[in-house]
């Protein structure tokens, strides 16, 4: 996955008044000079905001059934994130040829700020010296041949190694696991054109998901400029639909109503301006209703949850006995099945339902679009 960005920002004069003259310390000046990164910019807050992107890689092995799809859902459901490449997705129409060729041509087109990340299935090791251009300090295992490739790869494209940047415990660096569970590789990458923007990388242990693989995230800092108010768009309407729209212009009328009474005798502009505008805003609030109508539907059961946490529980278990590992082997095939069964019966009471209230099934199908597979 490749992830880019422009950034072009110029340091301004002060806009306090100052007087002129020689005990002038920011006199003024006509000339706009470049923004430099390596030195601190005390006007960049008034110019830009930080924002803090979270990049993750991970090889799931297979997203080839709705029952997979399903308990990645449910399995990043509490991890912060915001891009997630995924490796190994078996998807239908999925090319590695194209992929490829799409890598090179964003590479081409790619600014400063590019971002690859995947499951490379390669070794690098531990750094040399003569690699410190494009490698940090910190190393896993042993390298390759395909490790070596990797690490030409990252010379001709000027990408920095960014796992090998940030000292972690040799338990926190592994990223990959053999079924015995006993050989663990560094195999998954996050590589940086610029490494100055990555603050930290970590490997996530905490993921419930069959994959033998584990999550790679970094924390990435980038520097987005204000939007001035001729370029600003405003949000799309919140009041979707015909019913919340009418619960908003009877909370508007009542509070408006509260609001003249309250405030008829303030002469104080700022305050009758803030007063609106908690008005209006206090309208716009959903009720619990409407609130629970636009969460995301729990399509996977208590009880298979239940049955995700024991294999969990089994997995992470270093001493298994004969028992536990064909209860575990027993879990694998009752936990796919038994997702595949919630979805079945989420499926049917969807369709069973709009059936019922609009006699049609084009709107359940658009309800279990965002979850259909394919």
């Amino acid at each position: 996955m490749l992830m880019l960005y422009n950034k072009v920002f110029l340091a301004h004069t002060p806009s306090r008044l100052v007087a002129v003259g020689e005990e002038d310390h920011n006199p003024p000046s006509n000339k706009a000079k470049k923004y430099d990164s390596n030195k601190p910019d005390k006007n960049k807050k008034k110019s830009e905001k930080l924002q803090n992107l979270k990049i993750c890689t991970y090889n799931v092995r297979s997203l080839s059934s709705i029952a997979r799809l399903l308990e990645l859902n449910n399995a990043i459901e509490k991890i912060n994130w915001d891009i997630i490449g995924l490796a190994e997705v078996k998807r239908k129409g999925c090319n590695i040829e194209e992929h490829k060729r799409d890598l090179e041509k964003a590479q081409e087109q790619a600014d400063k700020t590019l971002i690859v990340i995947g499951d490379f299935n390669e070794k690098i090791g531990y750094p040399k010296h003569e690699e410190h251009i494009i490698m940090g300090r910190y190393g896993y295992g042993q390298r390759n041949a395909r490790g070596e490739r990797l690490i030409q790869y990252a010379y001709e494209n000027k990408l920095s190694v960014m796992n090998t940047y940030f000292k972690k415990r040799n338990s926190h660096k592994w990223t990959w696991i053999s079924p015995d569970q006993n050989t663990k590789n560094e195999i998954d990458f996050i590589l940086s054109y610029n490494p100055k923007v990555i603050t930290n990388l970590e490997v996530l242990n905490g993921i419930n998901f069959p994959s033998d693989h584990r999550m790679v995230r970094c924390s990435m800092i980038i520097h987005t400029p204000k939007v001035n108010r001729k370029s600003f768009i405003a949000p799309n309407n919140t009041l979707k639909s015909t019913k919340e729209r009418e619960n908003y212009l009877k909370k508007l009328k009542d509070n408006a109503t509260k609001l003249y009474e309250t405030t008829k005798n303030t002469k104080n502009i700022q305050a009758l301006s803030n007063a609106l505008e908690k008005t209006i805003s206090n309208s716009l609030e959903k009720d619990e209703e409407m609130k629970s109508r636009h969460k995301r539907p729990q399509i996977i059961s208590d009880r298979t949850l239940e049955m995700i946490a024991r294999r969990k529980e089994l997995l992470i278990k270093k001493d298994k006995s004969k028992e536990m590992r064909q209860e575990l082997k027993e879990l694998y095939k009752k936990t796919n099945k038994a997702i595949r069964q919630d979805y079945e019966t989420y499926r049917e009471t969807i369709i069973q339902r709009n059936i019922a209230t609009f006699r049609s099934t084009k709107k359940a199908l658009k309800e279990l679009k965002p979850v259909r597979f394919g």
